[in-house]
């Protein structure tokens, strides 16, 4: 799978899946988690890694690009108002600590 096909449709992917996040956070609806629950059990790694030529790179930016899109998504849907500066701080960590792992 080439790199103009997969990272779009994951920033998609894990942008819906914020979305969905949240209004379940809000919602509270047993039939709207079960449906969250299927969707991201259809996660697209294995696709990316099947046709993968360098794992290690791909796996990385798959991380990187999960963790900041969902990050984002949920900044932008509002649920990132409430974050202190441990949690950003903490956030930051985590993503130096996927990357560091990635490399390591």
């Amino acid at each position: 799978m080439s790199y103009w096909v997969w990272p779009p449709i994951l920033v998609v992917y894990v942008a819906c899946l914020a979305g969905f996040s949240k209004w379940i956070n809000e919602d509270k609806s047993w039939r709207l988690l079960v449906c969250f629950m299927f969707v991201q059990a259809l996660g697209l790694w294995p696709f990316v890694a099947r046709c993968s030529k360098n794992l290690i790179f791909d796996g990385t930016l798959y991380d990187l690009i999960t963790v900041i899109v969902y990050y984002g998504t949920l900044v932008y849907f509002g649920a990132g108002k409430d974050f202190n500066m441990t949690q950003w701080v903490a956030s930051g960590l985590i993503l130096l600590g996927l990357v560091l792992l990635k490399m390591g």
